[in-house]
């Protein structure tokens, strides 16, 4: 609905208050999403081997049928999202890598975010009995493209891991904040498996994302 005070003069602008009662007081809207998800993962040669490989891809379409929020404002931008990462074992070694990107696009903006993590085991985990707990750090930096470089470290004991990370302003912005970002603190817990255990060890490594 459009009104007379709502006209500035030369055109019509939606955002001066019409200044006329509304019999609504609600607002109803669907908002549909969906996405799919591929997996694929291989077992290591043998129990000390680290050759495991994992990967996984997503693609997801958010507000698919662009829903209005209000009466009076524009329909809701469609956001598209894709993202995959990888666990790449280094063969006879206690080292890992795992790369990852993300993207996304609503509207007229946009995010890319690549980069990965070097991992390093310093205690493998009892593959049968599961008394003893695998025990890793890693270390790595990510790069928002444009606008910041993200240096990340964690450590990982069992199924949880603490994680700290540092954007560093990198766009025309950091004239203003020298550089400055933000610091992040991540905690992370991945419920165990009741099955795992008494099983040959050449099974999947879970995933960090």
């Amino acid at each position: 609905m459009q009104w007379g005070s709502q006209f500035d003069g030369n055109s019509y602008d939606p955002s001066l208050i019409s200044g006329e009662p509304s019999a609504y007081e609600n607002y109803t809207f669907g908002d549909f999403s969906g996405g799919l998800s591929w997996r694929y993962g291989k077992g290591g040669t043998n129990i000390s081997s680290n050759d495991h490989f994992s990967a996984n891809l997503g693609i997801a379409v958010y507000h698919i049928n662009a829903p209005k929020q209000k009466f009076d404002i524009e329909n809701l931008h469609r956001e598209f999202v894709i993202h995959g990462g990888a666990y790449i074992g280094i063969k006879n070694t206690s080292l890992s890598v795992l790369p990852y990107v993300l993207m996304l696009s609503q509207g007229p903006l946009s995010e890319v975010n690549v980069g990965g993590l070097l991992r390093y085991s310093i205690r493998e985990e009892s593959k049968y009995t599961g008394f003893l707990k695998e025990t890793a750090v890693f270390i790595g930096s990510y790069v928002r493209i444009g606008d910041a470089i993200i240096p990340t470290v964690m450590f990982e004991m069992a199924n949880y891991a603490i994680g700290l990370s540092y954007d560093i302003n990198i766009s025309s912005l950091s004239e203003a904040s020298s550089g400055n970002g933000g610091l992040e603190v991540s905690l992370r817990f991945i419920n165990p498996n009741p099955f795992k255990y008494g099983k040959s060890g050449s099974g999947q490594k879970r995933s960090l994302f």
